[in-house]
C-alpha cells in the first residue's frame, strides 16, 4: 500500500475513533436490521475507497450493534507489521427520523447510517472537523 494510502487510512481511523464515545443506553429497539455483527470492507473520504478487505489488521475491524449500544473496533498495521486496535462504544436509537446517537445526557445527533444491499451492507458517515470519512460494513 502506497505511504499517501497508509496515511489517509489514519486519518479516518483517527475520525472514526474520536467521534465515537461511551454513551448511556437509551430505549431498546428489537429486530432492527442495523442489530448485528459487521466487518470493515472499505474507508473512504468520499473522493476515494480503500478496500481494506485484504490489508492486514484493518481486515479485522468490527462493528457490532446490540438494540442500544454500537461498538466499533478498528485496527490499523503498525510500521512493524503488529496490529494497533481502538474501540469505541455509544448509544444509538432508531425514529420514524431516522438514526441517532444518543448521548450521556439522553441528547440525540443524527446518525448518517445508510442500509443496503437487503440490509447486508452498511455505510456510516462520520464528520470531525469537517473532514468526513465513511466506513462500508458487510454483515
Amino acid at each position: 500500500m502506497k505511504k499517501g494510502s497508509i496515511q489517509l487510512l489514519w486519518v479516518l481511523l483517527a475520525i472514526g475513533c474520536s467521534f465515537l464515545v461511551s454513551c448511556k443506553k437509551d430505549k431498546e429497539v428489537t429486530g432492527d436490521p442495523l442489530i448485528g455483527s459487521w466487518s470493515l470492507k472499505a474507508i473512504s473520504n468520499g473522493q476515494q475507497s480503500e478496500d481494506v478487505s485484504s490489508i492486514p489488521c484493518l481486515s479485522t475491524s468490527t462493528l457490532v450493534v446490540d438494540a442500544t449500544q454500537m461498538r466499533m473496533t478498528l485496527s490499523a498495521p503498525r510500521q512493524d507489521g503488529s496490529c494497533q486496535q481502538e474501540s469505541q462504544q455509544m448509544g444509538w436509537v432508531r425514529t420514524d427520523a431516522g438514526y441517532f446517537w444518543v448521548d450521556g445526557s439522553s441528547q440525540q445527533q443524527k446518525a448518517d447510517i445508510t442500509l443496503s444491499d437487503n440490509n447486508q451492507t452498511l455505510q456510516m458517515r462520520l464528520t470531525v472537523n469537517n473532514q468526513a470519512a465513511y466506513f462500508i460494513f458487510k454483515k
